[in-house]
């Protein structure tokens, strides 16, 4: 029963088990209230972000969103901040400025275009740190 879901009952256990969370939430959004993304943050308690963004519910996220949550799991992959990661976010802000990484017409999830310079991103800094 869908009415009976409440995934602050649930998000706790995350923490308990290591798995990090990032949530990114619009602001401005009235349909899920940013407050449901604090009490999510609140009941992980542990290494958990909320990133709040200047939208509403429907309007498609930044490209700084898909940016942010590629350097999240960059650094929960690698375990050092070095000059492959300032490269990746360099890459990904490039990307960003060539609007590669939104799609305005998108108004949720990730293009296929979109996917595709994520995944290629991740594999040009897999090649880098490859030859390390």
């Amino acid at each position: 029963d869908l009415a009976k879901v409440a995934p602050v009952d649930h998000v706790g256990a995350l923490r308990h088990c290591g798995t990090p969370l990032l949530l990114i939430h619009g602001a401005r959004d009235d349909f899920i209230h940013p407050d449901h993304s604090r009490d999510l943050l609140a009941a992980h308690g542990g290494d958990a972000e909320l990133v709040l963004v200047d939208r509403d519910h429907q309007a498609p996220r930044p490209a700084s969103c898909i940016a942010r949550a590629c350097l999240f799991c960059y650094d929960r992959l690698f375990d050092q901040v070095d000059a492959r990661r300032q490269a990746y976010a360099r890459r990904l802000d490039q990307l960003a400025a060539d609007g590669l990484l939104e799609d305005e017409a998108e108004s949720s999830g990730m293009t296929r275009d979109r996917q595709r310079n994520v995944i290629r991103t991740a594999r040009l800094v897999r090649g880098q740190r490859a030859e390390a």
